[in-house]
This record gives C-alpha cells, structure tokens and sequence, in this order.
C-alpha cells in the first residue's frame, strides 16, 4: 500500500511539474519587462481603496497614488470601513500633504448590508461615489500597497492594447517575520499551481486569475458584475 502511495504521489508531481501550465516558470508568462504603447487618449480612470485599520499604511499607500505618472483624468476613493485606530484622520492628512485633496476623497462604508462581505461593499461603495466621474477605468487597490509612480499607466497600457476588461499586477508581498517567511511562499506556490499565469494568459482557456490587491477593470465590466448600468 506504501509503495503504491508513493507511486501515485510521484506521477502527480510529474504531471504538476511537466504538464500542469508550467506554472513554476512564473518569468516566462508575466509582463513585468513587457512595454505597451500609449494609447491614443489615455481613458479616466477612478482608484477604490477600502481600507479598514490600516493607519501604519494608509499615508504611504496615498502619496505613491498621489504620485501617479499618469496623463489622464486620475481620482481616488478612499472608503474606510468602519476603522478605529484614525485611518479615516490620517488619510485626510496624507491626502493634503500631497497636495493632492482635490483629487482625493475619504468617505465612510454604509453599514453592511445583508448578503455582502465587507470589503466587496466597501469597494462597492467606492464605485458608487465615483459614478459622477464617468471613469471609464476603475483600480482597485489595497489600503496595504505602495504602488510605484508608473503603475497605473503599465495597468491602462495592457489593458487598452490587449482590449483587457480585467487587468492585473501582482504587488511584491514582504515576508520579514518568521510567520510570513512560513505562509506567504506556500500561499503564492499554491495559488499559481492553482491559477498557472501561462493558462490565464489565453484569452480563451477556461481557468482566469488575478491579483487582488491590484486590478483595473473597465466601467462595462463593473457594471455586469454589480447590477449597475454602464
């Protein structure tokens, strides 16, 4: 019986390994060094960041988004989920210490409405005060993620050069604690065997995937998703 368990163990590491999406070869299949060309109008775009307690985050996150290379119309939404260690004060803070308060806006998350999870409200929330915006493009991101200056505008050029109504990155995940050395590469592992990139590249493959602490998505395809009209 032994012998056997082991046999089956080793075929389906074999099938993993040479047949299931290569989805160790992570390099080969992302778009990290890809360059994609500047669309002919860059479309507005509206970043929705829930954010529950995340006030040893949230000022960094605001001023890497305040300091977006990006040549289109570019606002932000902060929805704090019911925070109490002064999310909410601190993001106000951050947001004119950037100069960037006009652009920038905090509200709170209604009360969770039945049949939601909080972050999905909250994000939900987001869209819909920035529904007078008309953004054609909606980001959204962790109140966790410090994005680099050229992110949103690697997100916009994939997406309106591939036709993309989903766009993703993944963020580079900080493992310093012993805990975080011990789950954050076996969570990745599993993820991508469970998602391999090079399957979620076709267009018509029926495994997708993404990242979500950093997505963009168009406004249509929100809109399907959430019952909202486009």
């Amino acid at each position: 019986m032994l012998v056997f368990v082991s046999f089956l163990v080793f075929i389906i590491w074999i099938v993993l390994f040479f047949v299931w999406g290569n989805f160790w070869q992570i390099w080969e299949f992302d778009s990290d060094r890809a360059q994609f060309p500047a669309p002919p109008q860059w479309p507005c775009v509206t970043a929705v960041v829930p954010a529950r307690n995340e006030a040893a985050s949230i000022e960094a996150v605001i001023h890497g988004l305040a300091a977006q290379d990006y040549a289109g119309e570019f606002s932000v939404v902060v929805v704090d989920d019911h925070s109490g260690d002064g999310t909410t004060e601190i993001a106000h803070r951050a947001a004119t210490a950037a100069k960037a308060a006009s652009r920038i806006r905090i509200i709170s998350a209604p009360e969770l409405a039945s049949g939601w999870t909080g972050k999905l409200w909250a994000l939900n929330a987001g869209v819909n005060e920035s529904t007078p915006a008309a953004p054609e493009f909606y980001w959204f991101t962790d109140a966790d993620v410090v994005h680099a200056p050229e992110a949103l505008q690697r997100l916009v050029s994939r997406a309106e050069a591939d036709k993309l109504d989903l766009t993703s990155l993944m963020v580079l995940l900080r493992a310093e604690t012993f805990t975080e050395r011990l789950l954050i590469p076996a969570f990745l592992y599993f993820f991508l065997m469970l998602y391999p990139p090079k399957w979620i590249a076709k267009r018509n493959a029926k495994t997708a995937g993404a990242a979500g602490g950093c997505t963009t998505t168009t406004s249509g395809a929100a809109a399907s998703y959430t019952g909202r009209e486009s």
